[in-house]
């Protein structure tokens, strides 16, 4: 699956991935939004490590 992720979004294709497996959705994405309770809490072009974003994450998720 990684793979055909990976090949559309290299052939310039947007994909929209719906996961809670955050590191793996880190290393496919070039944009981050979360969603908490439904509604857009963060959104942002993704930077640095998912170690960078976990600050960010947890300060909208209450996790």
């Amino acid at each position: 699956m990684r793979g055909l992720l990976t090949a559309h979004a290299g052939a310039g294709r947007a994909l929209v991935i719906v996961t809670h497996q955050l590191a793996e959705a880190w290393e496919l994405a070039t944009r981050i939004a979360v969603l908490v309770g439904g509604r857009w809490a963060l959104e942002e072009r993704r930077t640095g490590d998912v170690g960078d974003f976990l600050p960010r994450y947890h300060a909208v998720t209450g996790a």
